[in-house]
């Protein structure tokens, strides 16, 4: 029993683990309980059927009032019997509590007679027997058909229908080809749809010959596989059969023709053509070919509509379907001859007056044709025949059958048709339609303004439209009835050309007012504008004098003060006197006066006599006449002794008239005297408030002597003067000591206070006084004298050019130049420093440098006694050729030191200008061009100011350098420059202000009205150019201007003629294309100062601020347009193109880098220092 409990428990796990955990776990919540309670322990046997898969529980019936020991349940089969022990899986019950057989999942090794045994403790009692079936089996697969036959290309569906219990949960496929080989089809195969649970037929979606064979269906359920019988698939279907009707076609020229063409196709064709074979040459002929109908699907037969001889060939059919291409037998088709093929080129032609036209005839022919003429049908309805000789034309042959009409004009517009003739008839072509364009040129004019300044140039612009394009351009000017003519030839005038119709006078005079037409020619006539009247600003000089009368002492100096405004500018000047019964005329160089020039009308009587008492009339002259002053009286009254040793001069002015007294000073210094003060002030009862003293109290006002230009002019070396004027009548020689006592060198000027002994006029009244001091006094104002100065603005450093003694100069630190053992005791400028510094700085040297220096290091020390932090010094060579570099290795290594520490203010001797006997121009542009190249460098330096100081006995020196700053003062203020040639133009980029900048044409974004106060840059020019310019716009552009667009105005207080307007889109708005609106806005403005006749062009980076435009897109599309332009206008008079990058913006190196880099420019030495590696500094400290 043991054996056999072992035996089926083993058999029971092998059914389990084979074939039914899946189905025990999927069949759990489906179980069929048989509950067999109505069965009994009884002889007699019962039957229970259950179905596959399910839970069966076999009652065992026990005796009342029986204890129960052990149940054993017994099965009987054939191959005998098993008995059940509780511990087996898949069965429960069959124990004391549960004396029952539980079967949990049932299957066909169940089935069997099921026994119960009862034992007690003396006895063992046999219960009831029962039967059980289990009902299930192999899945059932039925075909719908044996045998299939499918057809290439065209999807074949195998069916079947599936029966099972228990269900089935596997379906596959397998084919046998007609090779004997065994293939599986399952869901991964490709190219089959289905054979699966959910649809077991079996599709195959695109049948090939391979896919014929025999194919089973196979199903499983858990009692095994079932399968289907075979189906046999057999797959038809090849390339269409193609065929033609005849061997060969003959047909007369341009008749009809069809090659008969018939398809058979399984699968059904889908495409046809046809192919010609000519001269080796295979033409392919479809549907869509021109000229024939039919080669199609529906209708493979091919019909050619017109043959001509081009059409004779071997013709061959050829249809497609998925399996291959079929093609016919050839025919060949021969054409016969016929009439004339006249072809032409366009139904349509236009011609512009007396320019030759073609109307074009093609003329194809077998016989060829023989005679060819045209008929043309004029707009009247004339008929004409045109022939070979017809005059005019050219053409109309057999070998040329095409007219050419030589000159046309309006009466050649017509219809016309070419005719040609061969032996079999003549063929005409469709009609073309002639239409002659062209009138005489059309011209229109305009001007900035009517009135031009006489000496200025003027431009009448003009555009010409001409079909045909007209020959010669003139102009005609009006004045008085007389009428003068104008051409490129006419002498002191530009432009006048074909290519450039405006007029532009170079120098306007007089002479040119008038009315001014343009007129051009071309070979239909002469087209005239309208006409522009010039009148020219221009008229003799106004002559303006100051005062009505002078009343002075006898042997003072004096000043009749005379101003002139003239255009043109007057050319010469002189005075006239009147006195009773004379008339003498006064003129520059006239003894006992200073003036009546061209730069001071004025005149000055350096000691008036009693004799100069009389009227006096100024007088100016210019190229259109003289104008005259109003008279002026001088009186000259007797000298009276007086206590002062001073002369006193008083001279009553209004105070808008100050700016006048420049004359005054002049006089004075140039006759040796010295200038002690000018005050100006309003007076405040009997008191100036304009400066302070021990008794005064009042404000103390600062001059500007020595720093920036006043209008009294830089002081002379023989005297001093500030910026105040005093009332005052007279000084006493007691208040001398005043003055020695108030000698204010900080100030630069002397001052006094006085008391008002007499008032002058009303209370804006200033008056001036001019004492001539003794010797003693000069010299003692000589002493103290103020030290020149020149000052300019590089970048944010301030550069001062000073004559004075650079040991006394306050500043971080001095430079030192000193031989190269650096022996302070050698060179005039080293003695002064140890003089003024003490013996410390020598020391320093000696101890920190023994070996001393060499050319490109520099020593550091400190200044000792000196008013400085720190003293550099460097060693240089003595004058070579072309050895500046020296100079400029020293400053930058200074220069570059001083920014490493921190430092803001750095003086320097003018290196060179002793003994080493460096050329004063040498020394000057390279100390000055370091210090540019320096600042271009190093934007953010900590250097603020640097001082030249240049020692007094310098004064070439010192000039020098005041000549150099005067050149580099417009080069600074626009930030230095770089050029180069692109094409024939002139390019230059500088740094600095567009407004500031001298050209002709400047160009400025703004925004779409126009309204310049919105926007940096053109609220910029607003301030500069004046309110005129924004009426400018207002009235020519009411309605601003959109993108690509330039309005222009007059340039009006600007530095230049005209400006160009425009607006950009913002770069993020893609939708309007920036970069493309860049592009056409640069392109029109380049061409509107082309037909403008301009020299000279400014643009700013345009778009680079506030609208983001990068870089590198507005220097590329910058070099592009120029580069296009110059292509485009090789003859342009736009000779120079300035780029004006704006100094101040923080992304102007980048910019200024950007396009350098797209127009290629290096940058020279003196460009930019970091072309060159720094020589190395020996900079120990103390």
């Amino acid at each position: 029993m043991t054996a056999n409990t072992i035996s089926w428990s083993d058999d029971l796990r092998v059914e389990k683990s084979s074939r039914t955990t899946q189905l025990i776990n999927a069949c759990l919540d489906k179980i069929d309980l048989f509950r067999i309670s109505q069965y009994t322990i009884s002889s007699s046997i019962s039957t229970v059927n259950a179905t596959f898969g399910s839970q069966v529980i076999i009652d065992c019936n026990v005796p009342a009032n029986e204890t129960i020991d052990e149940v054993i349940w017994e099965r009987s089969t054939a191959n005998g019997n098993t008995t059940f022990s509780p511990d087996i899986i898949g069965i429960s019950g069959s124990n004391p509590e549960h004396p029952s057989l539980t079967i949990s999942v049932a299957s066909t090794l169940d089935s069997g007679l099921y026994t119960c045994y009862i034992k007690t403790y003396n006895k063992t009692i046999q219960g009831n027997s029962t039967i059980l079936r289990i009902e299930g089996a192999l899945p059932t697969i039925n075909v719908e058909s044996n045998s299939l036959s499918g057809i290439y290309g065209i999807s074949l569906t195998l069916y079947v229908n599936i029966s099972a219990t228990p269900s089935v949960y596997h379906i596959y496929w397998t084919k046998v080809n007609e090779n004997g080989e065994m293939i599986t089809i399952n869901s991964r195969s490709t190219g089959y749809e289905g054979g699966n649970t959910s649809v077991p037929s079996l599709t195959i979606s695109f049948p090939v010959f391979t896919d014929k064979g025999l194919y089973t269906c196979h199903a499983r359920n858990t009692f095994g596989v079932g399968h289907s019988n075979t189906i046999y698939i057999d797959i038809k279907g090849d390339v269409p059969i193609v065929s033609i009707d005849a061997f060969e076609f003959k047909v007369p020229f341009g008749s009809l023709v069809s090659l008969i063409c018939t398809v058979t196709a399984v699968p059904n064709h889908t495409r046809i053509y046809w192919k010609k074979h000519r001269n080796d040459i295979i033409t392919t002929i479809t549907h869509e070919t021109e000229g024939i109908s039919g080669s199609s699907i529906d209708s493979p037969t091919l019909t050619i509509k017109f043959v001509t001889l081009t059409d004779t060939g071997s013709y061959m059919c050829f249809a497609e379907n998925s399996v291959g291409v079929g093609s016919s037998r050839s025919t060949l088709l021969t054409v016969t001859g016929g009439r004339p093929l006249v072809t032409i080129g366009s139904t349509m032609y236009s011609a512009v007056y007396g320019t030759p036209v073609t109307l074009h005839c093609g003329v194809t022919g077998n016989p060829p044709h023989v005679y060819v003429y045209w008929h043309k049908k004029s707009y009247g309805g004339v008929w004409s025949t045109i022939t070979n000789g017809s005059y005019g034309i050219q053409g109309v042959n057999v070998t040329k059958p095409s007219l050419t009409i030589l000159f046309p004009v309006k009466s050649d517009g017509g219809e016309y048709i070419c005719i040609a003739v061969n032996v079999l008839g003549s063929s005409s072509s469709l009609p073309s339609l002639l239409t002659v364009t062209g009138e005489t040129p059309l011209l229109s004019v305009r001007s900035f303004g009517n009135s031009a300044e006489h000496g200025a140039s003027h431009t009448f612009f003009c555009t010409v439209k001409a079909t045909p394009v007209h020959h010669k351009v003139y102009w005609e000017v009006s004045k008085n009835n007389v009428v003068r003519k104008i051409t490129s030839e006419t002498a002191g005038i530009r432009g006048v050309q074909e290519d450039d119709p405006s007029l532009t006078i170079n120098f306007v005079t007089i002479s040119d007012e008038g009315l001014y037409t343009c007129l051009a020619v071309n070979i239909v006539g002469t087209g005239k504008s309208r006409s522009l009247r010039l009148s020219v600003d221009a008229a003799a000089p106004l002559v303006t004098a100051m005062l009505p009368s002078f009343s002075v002492t006898e042997d003072s100096v004096v000043t009749l003060l005379c101003t002139v405004k003239s255009k043109p500018e007057h050319t010469h000047v002189y005075w006239q006197k009147e006195t009773v019964g004379s008339v003498t005329i006064l003129k520059k160089g006239t003894t006992g006066i200073i003036g009546a020039s061209l730069d001071n009308p004025s005149i000055t009587f350096t000691n008036v006599g009693r004799g100069d008492s009389g009227h006096y009339i100024c007088f100016a002259t210019n190229t259109i006449g003289t104008g005259s002053s109003r008279t002026i009286l001088l009186e000259v009254e007797a000298r009276t002794e007086s206590t002062t040793t001073a002369k006193t001069v008083i001279v009553t002015l209004q105070t808008n008239w100050a700016g006048t007294i420049v004359g005054i000073i002049s006089a004075i210094i140039m006759l040796g005297g010295t200038i002690i003060a000018c005050f100006q002030c309003k007076k405040d009862g009997n008191h100036c408030k304009s400066c302070q003293n021990d008794t005064g109290g009042q404000e103390e006002s600062t001059s500007n002597v020595g720093t920036e230009p006043s209008i009294w002019g830089e002081p002379s070396e023989n005297g001093a003067f500030g910026t105040n004027i005093i009332d005052v009548e007279n000084i006493t020689v007691s208040e001398r000591e005043n003055e020695r006592s108030c000698l204010n060198t900080d100030l630069n000027f002397f001052y006094a206070e006085h008391s008002v002994t007499k008032a002058k006029g009303s209370l804006d009244t200033t008056i001036l006084y001019i004492l001539t001091l003794s010797k003693s006094t000069r010299d003692l104002l000589q002493e103290h004298k103020p030290r020149q100065r020149k000052i300019v603005k590089i970048g944010k450093i301030k550069v001062s050019i000073i004559q004075g003694k650079i040991a006394e100069e306050t500043a971080d630190v001095i430079v030192n130049s000193v031989n190269s053992d650096l022996d302070l005791q050698t060179g005039r400028g080293s003695k002064a420093l140890v003089e003024s510094g003490g013996d410390t700085i020598q020391k320093e040297c000696q101890e920190n440098y023994p070996s001393g220096i060499t050319e490109n290091e520099v020593a550091v020390t400190n200044g000792g006694n000196l008013k400085c932090s720190k003293v550099y010094h460097l060693t240089l060579p003595k004058w070579e050729d072309n050895n500046k570099q020296a100079i400029k290795t020293a400053m930058t290594n200074c220069l570059i030191m001083a920014h490493q520490y921190g430092v803001t203010s750095i003086a320097f001797p003018p290196f060179g200008s002793g003994y080493l006997n460096y050329p004063e121009d040498v020394l000057t542009d390279t100390m000055l061009q370091s210090v540019v190249d320096f600042e271009q460098l190093f934007h953010s330096t900590s250097i603020e100011s640097i001082v030249i100081v240049c020692h007094r006995t310098q004064n070439s020196v010192f000039r020098a350098f005041k000549r150099k700053t005067r050149k580099l003062s417009g080069a600074v203020s626009q930030g230095g420059s770089h050029s180069c040639k692109c094409g024939s133009i002139n390019v230059i980029i500088q740094k600095g202000t567009i407004t500031k900048q001298r050209c002709d044409v400047m160009v400025i974004t703004a925004s779409k009205d126009l309204k310049l106060k919105y926007g940096m840059l053109s609220k910029s020019v607003l301030d500069a150019a004046g309110p005129d310019i924004q009426s400018d716009c207002d009235n020519k552009y009411p309605s601003g201007v959109d993108y690509k667009e330039v309005a222009f105005t007059r340039a009006y207080k600007l530095h230049c003629r005209f400006v160009y307007f425009g607006c950009l889109p913002a770069w993020k708005n893609t939708s309007d294309n920036p970069q493309q609106v860049l592009t056409d806005f640069i392109t029109k403005c380049l061409e509107l100062a082309h037909s403008h006749g301009t020299k000279d062009i400014a643009f700013p980076t345009l778009g680079t601020g506030a609208l983001k435009y990068p870089h590198d897109v507005m220097a590329k599309t910058m070099e592009s347009c120029i580069r296009n332009f110059d292509l485009k206008h090789g003859n342009t008079k736009l000779q120079h193109i300035y780029i004006v990058v704006f100094d101040k913006s923080k992304d102007c190196l980048i910019m200024e880098n950007a396009l350098l880099k797209e127009f290629q420019v290096s940058r020279s030495d003196g460009d930019i220092i970091s072309n060159q590696p720094l020589s190395p500094l020996k900079a120990r400290q103390c």
